[in-house]
Order: structure tokens, then sequence, then C-alpha cells
């Protein structure tokens, strides 16, 4: 299945530092997955690397205070 993508400008690189680039980084995913990924990605008018990055960086900080949590009772 092949989603048709909007192109919208902008260049990813400017995201990332010289401190912290950018990797590359492939992975598997349902193709629903994919599809609700592109649709919100088309409103919200931005990339699937951007909402992943964004999902990621959310999931980070939610796991590290529930460590911290755990580690301070």
């Amino acid at each position: 299945m092949t989603t048709e993508r909007v192109y919208r400008g902008g260049n990813p690189w400017t995201q990332a530092s010289e401190d912290d680039p950018l990797v590359t980084v492939s992975l598997h995913v349902l193709k629903s997955q994919l599809a609700e990924l592109d649709q919100l990605a088309d409103a919200e008018r931005t990339s699937r690397a951007a909402l992943v990055r964004e999902a990621i960086d959310r999931l980070l900080t939610r796991l590290k205070r529930l460590r911290i949590r755990l580690q301070h009772p």
C-alpha cells in the first residue's frame, strides 16, 4: 500500500545540530499505523519523521519521569 505524500518543503536537517545530528533509523510498522501516521502528518502539515521524533521525545520524557518516581517513592 502506497500512500500519497504531500511535499511541504522545509529542510529536516535544520532540526539537528552538530552536537546532535539526525541519523537514519529503519523500522517496521503496520500498514494501518502508516496510514494513520500519514493522515495525521497531512492534517498537521508536517512530516512522518517529525511526528515520530515528537512521539519518541514524549515517550522518553514519560519513561524518565516514571523511572525517577520508581527510584524515589
